[in-house]
């Protein structure tokens, strides 16, 4: 199973956790961090599982980047000033269904993304053959 997280500094001990779980109820799985450059060598130290892999999130997209690419949109509407202190989770967004298009594309295989502020305590059946259960 493939599992994408985005994720910052203070999720560490919930991703750790995590990664515990779902080795006990699933097998074979592939975790998918993806987290600011800044941070990648902070994960890098405190997960010690072989099918871990770290993305820099600029690698996808950095923020000032989608901050101007949304600004540009978001300028034209009433909510402007609203909607900039909620940028940084829209961008967290993105993150998420940037890297799983390209994964799945590239892939050819199915990838959960999972909150790395959720812990998994129970079974859950994702797939229906090639289908994702609701």
């Amino acid at each position: 199973m493939n599992i994408c997280q985005v994720t910052l500094k203070g999720n560490i001990s919930v991703i750790k956790e995590n990664l515990v779980n779902f080795n006990k109820i699933y097998k074979d799985n592939n975790f998918y961090i993806i987290c600011p450059k800044k941070d990648k060598s902070f994960f890098q130290k405190r997960i010690d599982y072989p099918k871990t892999f770290f993305i820099e999130e600029e690698n996808l997209i950095n923020f000032k980047d989608f901050k101007k690419i949304s600004n540009k949109y978001l300028k034209k509407t009433s909510y402007y000033r609203e909607i900039q202190s909620r940028l940084s989770w829209y961008y967290q967004q993105i993150l998420k269904i940037t890297f799983v298009i390209n994964f799945i594309k590239n892939k050819k295989s199915d990838i959960i993304i999972w909150d790395a502020d959720t812990i998994l305590i129970a079974k859950i059946i994702f797939f229906n053959k090639d289908f994702s259960n609701y």
